[in-house]
């Protein structure tokens, strides 16, 4: 992993010495910015070194005259020098439609884009202010959109053990869940301090897909079929996930947890001596045990 990993930091494409800029159509402004950088002004960012594996959070505000266009936009320039020496620049430019109904704003919005905005936040908050107040900051946006929406959908409370909640959000609940159980965020005193604020830098800096991917990690049954083998195209064989959930994991089964830092082998306590046997070179009981004996050395 190591390897993989020195390679990916060598190879991976990098602007050098940049600045970003982010602005947006008449209407509307830049409200904050989140991440690692140096803020210049209100809508420049000095960023030492940047790669596809970094992400910045950016919050638009609405100006004192509401967005009068039907469609409005928002722009990101990157000015940066390649690991080449070529001073280069590239513009994104993003057109969303405006909408009047409040309900049709949370029917179109991006449930992931707002775990990653609210894990951010969340790191800017435990920076500054106790861990409990930190979490206690996430459940409470939390519980008032979704409050906010019901209060739309009032006529549908009617209908008896029906939750009211926006489709596209469904997954959010879960995504501050996890944000909340990580090493960052978790209460309680079994994380160590620098630990804790490893996790934090990496969560600022994390791109989208990794930051979901902690809080909700893949879960792959490794019990049927030969996984792990090369196909004809040369790519491995990978089984498909499982929900993350107690009750979708069998007692007789293994599953392989990927959390984006971490691998984690879920051996289950009826699990085949014979296939663990195979892999781990002894039964899972004695593996355990082995594994026990291992973090109590190193504590």
């Amino acid at each position: 992993r190591l390897a993989a990993e020195v390679r990916h930091n060598l190879h991976r494409p990098t602007a050098w010495e940049a600045v970003m800029r982010v602005r947006c159509s008449k209407g509307l402004r830049i409200s904050n910015f989140h991440g690692h950088f140096f803020n210049r002004s209100t809508d420049l960012l000095a960023l030492p070194n940047c790669d596809p594996d970094k992400a910045f959070a950016v919050q638009i505000a609405h100006e004192e005259n509401m967005v009068a266009s039907p469609v409005a936009y928002v722009q990101c320039a990157l000015l940066y020098t390649n690991s080449n020496g070529e001073r280069r620049i590239r513009v994104h430019t993003l057109s969303v439609p405006v909408v009047s109904d409040l309900s049709e704003l949370y029917n179109t919005s991006d449930g992931g884009a707002l775990g990653v905005l609210s894990g951010k936040l969340a790191v800017e908050k435990a920076l500054v202010s106790k861990l409990e107040e930190t979490r206690s900051m996430l459940i409470n946006k939390l519980a008032a959109l979704f409050k906010e929406f019901r209060l739309m959908h009032a006529g549908q409370l009617r209908q008896g053990n029906r939750l009211i909640y926006p489709g596209q959000l469904r997954y959010l609940p879960c995504w501050t869940h996890g944000l909340l159980r990580s090493a960052g965020l978790r209460g309680g005193k079994d994380v160590p301090c620098d630990e804790r604020v490893a996790a934090l830098h990496w969560m600022m800096e994390a791109p989208a897909e990794l930051l979901l991917r902690l809080a909700y990690p893949d879960v792959y049954p490794l019990m049927d079929g030969p996984w792990g083998e090369r196909d004809g195209e040369g790519r491995v064989q990978v089984p498909p996930t499982t929900p993350a959930a107690y009750p979708c994991m069998a007692e007789g089964g293994v599953y392989l947890v990927d959390a984006g830092r971490a691998l984690v082998l879920w051996v289950g306590r009826a699990a085949p001596p014979a296939w663990a046997a195979d892999v781990l070179g002894c039964e899972p009981a004695a593996a355990t045990a082995a594994t026990a004996a291992a973090q109590h050395v190193s504590s």
